[in-house]
């Protein structure tokens, strides 16, 4: 029942948030912490779920900003590693309305700069409906993304931008969660070709249990073995 309550409280914060005074913020991200854990921001935590919302809530630096922007991160990546690791960039617009169609390239991809999820390949330029992609494009500019998740790094000016469209494998994704510049764990999500469905599943730095679970106790499934 506390879980529950806890719930409903975090969502009725969670509305505040977009409108939030600046002075304000800090106070009310304190309490949708408490919400959402059941702890107070200060507290110290065994858990490392709550040391994870912590980071999310309240560890937005310049840096993070700038690697949730889709735009600035590639400063970052340019900066660290140069230029020629960065797909081409076609254009950026602050609203889809800015858009000039004619000069972009055949294939390509719109990314908005924040959040996840919003994008759109477009492999042959000459069947695209435009018209119908900016009232979409328009809606992502709607949708504060930061709200939802309470992440203040990701509160960037909004932008559309077209990058070159990579050749690249689409049916499996690695990521390595790294601590203090050692990776720890790995996760490995697969996508089955011509489906929707997603296998997830997590693993150690030598591929063996990773000394979790999911929330919710979900394991996931591996679609295609590693080897192959």
């Amino acid at each position: 029942m506390n879980k529950i309550i806890g719930r409903i409280r975090f969502r009725l914060l969670q509305r505040r948030l977009l409108n939030c005074p600046k002075e304000k913020l800090p106070l009310l991200l304190k309490k949708l912490f408490h919400a959402r854990t059941g702890k107070m921001p200060t507290d110290d935590f065994t858990d490392f779920n709550d040391k994870i919302v912590w980071a999310m809530m309240f560890d937005a630096t310049a840096l993070k900003a700038k690697c949730a922007d889709k735009y600035r991160a590639r400063e970052y990546v340019a900066e660290k590693i140069g230029n020629e690791y960065l797909p081409e960039l076609h254009g950026v617009w602050d609203s889809p309305d800015e858009i000039d169609i004619a000069g972009l390239p055949e294939k390509f991809i719109f990314q908005f700069n924040t959040g996840t999820g919003k994008q759109k390949i477009v492999p042959d330029k000459s069947v695209l409906d435009m018209g119908a992609l900016r009232d979409e494009m328009r809606k992502w500019f709607t949708r504060h993304y930061w709200t939802r998740t309470c992440e203040l790094q990701y509160r960037v000016p909004y932008k559309v931008i077209a990058r070159e469209l990579l050749d690249i494998r689409l049916d499996r994704e690695f990521r390595l969660y790294c601590f203090d510049g050692k990776v720890e764990f790995i996760m490995h999500r697969s996508y089955e070709k011509g489906k929707k469905h997603i296998g997830l599943r997590y693993y150690s730095r030598d591929w063996s249990g990773p000394g979790f679970t999911m929330a919710g106790g979900g394991g996931g499934r591996i679609l295609y073995p590693l080897s192959g």
